[in-house]
């Protein structure tokens, strides 16, 4: 939640989205560590790809 908020507060946007997409990152090896089905990690990619 705080990344959310963080992203609107122009002094905080670019570490907080630092930190969202690192978060996200971790999230997709995760799910190719695990061996999930690619549909389970589509979230976690349209989040990290959201602040691009």
């Amino acid at each position: 939640m705080a990344a959310g908020i963080g992203v609107h507060v122009e002094a905080l946007a670019f570490f907080a989205s630092s930190g969202l997409a690192l978060l996200m990152a971790g999230a997709l090896v995760q799910h190719a560590k695990l061996r999930h089905p690619v549909g389970k990690s589509i979230p976690a990619a349209v989040v990290l790809l959201g602040g691009v």
